[in-house]
């Protein structure tokens, strides 16, 4: 008991959002949480966090409040109405760039914030993180899933993937072979995720994608390696194919195919 009340007494008031996110760490991790959020002094914790997302003078302490927030929801599930009214008060403006957190868990947690907010702003925010997302595929799985939830439609998406890899740089001997094996993660992520959503495709969903290859490897050129050319090749394909299932009108237009043409295995 003194082990909770001490946490819970670090949660509700200490002044730094890391000491916040540590006691709330450690409640979970002690199996203390769900008695601690029953306590009255935890909701100040909360309010806390949402305040520390307004007000915090450096560009990490909005997110790992926003995160934690998040991550205390995702825990404690009658907390969810709480959380989400916080998040929606509190996060007004852009976040900072989700790679500036380095435990993957604060970039899921922060990344799902989409869900409570749902402001036009994350679409292109989070296809950059889907993009620059070094070692999680749940984190960029959960980025993907907002980019097509929130934009206008997937051709939409697609061009917000297109302006996200414009900015992302390998330092590797073969730059095009490190792309094409990101490129390849993206759009095996994002083909699952149209499969399973009911988003409009939009009109220009062929050039939006022919438009995404073509940016991609425009600095870079095309991977050297032949076996990642043709992975990235069979990926266009899986979504070409995704596309005509989702809407055999597609079939019959030329420009839908037009981004195998530049990528030949």
């Amino acid at each position: 008991m003194t082990q909770m009340n001490d946490l819970l007494a670090q949660f509700a008031t200490a002044q730094d959002v890391q000491l916040q996110r540590a006691a709330l760490v450690s409640l979970i991790k002690n199996k203390l949480i769900h008695e601690a959020a029953r306590d009255n002094s935890f909701n100040e914790g909360l309010r806390k966090l949402g305040q520390a997302i307004q007000d915090s003078n450096d560009t990490q302490g909005p997110l790992i409040a926003a995160a934690t927030l998040e991550r205390a929801a995702a825990v404690v599930k009658t907390l969810r109405p709480r959380t989400n009214e916080l998040l929606q008060k509190s996060i007004t403006t852009r976040l900072a760039d989700l790679h500036q957190l380095r435990d993957g868990n604060d970039r899921q947690y922060a990344a799902r914030t989409w869900r409570a907010v749902r402001s036009s702003w994350y679409v292109d925010y989070l296809a950059k993180a889907a993009v620059r997302e070094e070692s999680g595929e749940n984190i960029r799985k959960e980025c993907l899933e907002g980019v097509v939830a929130l934009a206008e439609d997937v051709s939409a998406a697609l061009s917000a993937l297109q302006k996200a890899f414009i900015f992302i740089r390998f330092e590797t001997k073969k730059p095009g072979d490190s792309v094409g094996r990101r490129l390849k993660r993206v759009l095996g992520l994002f083909t699952t995720i149209l499969l399973e959503s009911q988003k409009p495709l939009g009109q220009d969903i062929g050039r939006e994608l022919s438009n995404l290859v073509d940016r991609t490897f425009r600095d870079t050129g095309l991977p050297q390696s032949s076996v990642i050319k043709r992975d990235v090749t069979q990926q266009i394909a899986r979504l070409i194919h995704g596309i005509v299932r989702t809407s055999f009108s597609y079939a019959a237009r030329a420009r839908t195919y037009a981004a195998l043409l530049l990528t030949p295995a």
